[in-house]
């Protein structure tokens, strides 16, 4: 963990390994990041239908909230109750977290499995991490202009919020999210689709 693209790649060097340059490590990076988290996407996806599922099994669709919406399409929600927490990367005493990344996650209080997640990036990795060489090099951090923080790869950041005030308006989105899918932006399927009226956090 760590280990940057360049440091690997100065690695196989040494070992006498072929290898890709860094423009295409980092395309390889991608594509594993791609695939997790469709992956992972995926298994969620799978986790909310066996969440509804219990639920339904151990209440009836009877429970279920029904409607019908604007399009006169009719709705048959599960609202098992659910519950949510978040981590940063770094916790402080007194449990206040701190550091430039944070993940806020529903699971279901029925399985146990997680249901939704949302990742707050405060601050671009890239652009910390060339703050850090070039201070370590010895130029004073005051004097670090934008042009010194030229690097290769996309800045990132999702949030200008930090950690412990990203979760909360993290929990109205994941929430929202679990009932409307934000790729379609129209309602999940009645086997999908969760009604969190009941969310137990830990304050």
């Amino acid at each position: 963990s760590g280990v940057t693209i360049t440091q690997l790649g100065e690695v196989c060097d040494q070992l006498g390994l072929v290898r890709s340059g860094n423009k295409g490590l980092q395309g390889m990076v991608k594509k594993r990041k791609e695939y997790v988290s469709e992956a992972a996407e995926e298994q969620m996806r799978k986790n909310r239908i066996e969440h509804n599922e219990e639920v339904r099994r151990r209440h009836g669709s009877s429970a279920d909230v029904k409607f019908t919406d604007a399009s006169g399409i009719s709705h048959s929600f599960a609202a098992g109750p659910v519950c949510a927490d978040g981590a940063g990367a770094t916790r402080s005493y007194q449990h206040r977290v701190t550091g430039s990344q944070h993940c806020t996650v529903i699971c279901s209080n029925m399985t146990h499995k997680p249901l939704m997640l949302k990742h707050h990036q405060k601050s671009c990795v890239l652009c910390q991490r060339a703050i850090s060489k070039l201070v370590v090099d010895g130029m004073r951090a005051q004097d670090i202009t934008a042009d010194d923080l030229l690097h290769e790869g996309r800045c990132y950041r999702n949030t200008a919020l930090s950690p412990a005030q990203a979760e909360e308006s993290a929990l109205e989105e994941l929430a929202e999210t679990l009932l409307i899918d934000p790729q379609t932006n129209k309602f999940r399927s009645n086997e999908e689709a969760i009604l969190a009226l009941q969310v137990v956090t830990d304050g």
